[in-house]
């Protein structure tokens, strides 16, 4: 996974290449910020960029944050254990995100750190994730 984000003043500029994700949070909520693609290059296409085709399935877009409570960046390494968006936002994306919210941001790097050793899929385990400063917990449970 390749992906930047870049705040300039309310916008957010996301861009994305590979299998990773870029996800909205909203309400505790979470939606996809691209669209799913079918055909995304994956290991050494995205990584080198070399492959001929790989920019074409570079995504970017600028999104609004005064709409949103914050995005959340993630490689496969996260993503792929959970099998579905919706198990996902339940099993990973509120825990963690509650767990911020309530300043437990260490029982968050574990947590990462012990999915990245349980899951022995040789992938990298990384997140990046920007939340607004008035976001509610309780919007988490």
């Amino acid at each position: 996974t390749l992906g930047g984000a870049m705040l300039y003043g309310n916008r957010l500029v996301c861009v994305g290449l590979g299998d990773g994700g870029y996800f909205l949070i909203k309400n505790g909520e979470i939606a996809p910020a691209f669209p799913e693609d079918e055909d995304e290059p994956v290991a050494n296409v995205t990584y080198s960029l070399c492959g001929e085709k790989a920019f074409e399935h570079m995504n970017a877009r600028i999104i609004d944050m005064r709409t949103l409570d914050g995005v959340l960046l993630c490689t496969d390494g996260i993503l792929g254990p959970y099998q579905s968006t919706e198990n996902f936002k339940r099993s990973f994306v509120r825990p963690v995100v509650r767990r911020i919210l309530d300043g437990k941001t260490n029982e968050v790097k574990q947590f990462v750190c012990d999915l990245g050793l349980r899951s022995g899929i040789g992938d990298d385990v990384s997140l990046a994730m920007i939340l607004k400063g008035n976001t509610k917990s309780k919007n988490y449970k």
